[in-house]
């Protein structure tokens, strides 16, 4: 099974703050070697996201 390292690191309210944390996070350890890896998922509150289900092999 493939291994998924994404990481989690916060939930914002707006993509402005989400902006705003990777630009804050973007020169610390670690972080620093990844900067092209920052994603930004937008998601509805209140909402489910995942409604498919998954299959593991």
């Amino acid at each position: 099974m493939d291994e998924d390292n994404g990481m989690l690191i916060g939930v914002y309210a707006t993509e402005k703050d989400a902006e705003s944390a990777i630009e804050r996070l973007s020169n610390k350890a670690g972080f620093s070697e990844f900067t092209k890896g920052f994603q930004i998922h937008l998601r509805e509150l209140g909402e489910d996201s995942w409604t498919e289900g998954f299959i593991v092999d």
